[in-house]
């Protein structure tokens, strides 16, 4: 059995609770993309995917190694040939509905079981998740025992899908009414047009407001990477404070 999260910090909670005896313990693989962002034409060759990579990759901090990235990269796929059993795990966000799309296409003709992570109700409160890395590691063997196994049905539905975002093309893919849908590439350019002032305030105080937001689900190194294309286009501007770029100041141009 593998286990298929789409973080690196979703993969170390399953592992950290494997090894407390929460979860029994199999291989577990991160799947460290994003197709809810960038070219879907080819998600199999790195070059297709690298510039969104090298972007969330660079929000870590680390150095950027593309033969380490790429050989990362490959061996998913490789890990992914050698099995037959599969737990993918999910929550309700762009990323993860369009990596799980493209995972079951890939897959259609194995067996696979699907974990949302959606919500925890406790006491009179419920609590929803964006992200699978939110959940708890006590929580997790509670949302396993929910999961469900993908009918053909699922799978075929789910494997049109991805199919269908791959030819529109497109270089976003947002939640919207009707599901996952391609959208423009300045699609969320607007609302963080609002949350930026006329005066300088921290570009961190401004990521942490739109990733704060229930809807739209954005990481932060995605809001950075719209932020470094308004400035391209003299929307926006930075008064440079250090090397890392979220710590510089940003303010709107009128």
């Amino acid at each position: 059995m593998l286990h298929i999260c789409f973080d690196d910090s979703a993969y170390g909670g399953m592992r950290h609770a494997m090894k407390l005896k929460l979860i029994k313990e199999e291989n577990v693989v991160s799947f460290n993309d994003d197709l809810s962002v960038g070219n879907i034409s080819n998600c199999r060759e790195y070059e297709y995917r690298k510039a969104v990579i090298h972007n969330i990759y660079s929000d870590y901090g680390t150095d950027i190694d593309d033969g380490e990235i790429k050989k990362s990269f490959d061996n998913f796929y490789e890990i992914l040939s050698k099995e037959n059993d599969f737990i993918i795990w999910y929550a309700h966000n762009p990323r993860d509905y369009c990596n799980l799309y493209y995972i079951v296409s890939l897959l259609k003709d194995k067996n696979i079981k699907v974990v949302e992570c959606i919500e925890k109700t406790f006491e009179d409160r419920t609590l929803f998740y964006k992200w699978v890395n939110e959940v708890c590691i006590e929580d997790l063997p509670i949302l396993l025992k929910k999961g469900k196994i993908l009918s053909e049905e699922k799978k075929f539905m789910y494997t049109k899908k991805w199919k269908e975002l791959v030819s529109q093309n497109g270089l976003l893919r947002a939640e919207k009414y009707e599901g996952i849908e391609t959208v423009e590439e300045d699609y969320y350019d607007d609302l963080i047009l609002k949350r930026i002032p006329t005066k300088n305030i921290p570009m961190i105080r401004v990521v942490g407001e739109l990733i704060g937001m229930d809807k739209p689900c954005l990481r932060d190194w995605f809001v950075v990477w719209r932020i470094k294309q308004l400035v391209t286009m003299g929307c926006v501007e930075i008064e440079k404070r250090c090397d890392r770029y979220m710590l510089n100041d940003i303010r709107k141009v009128i």
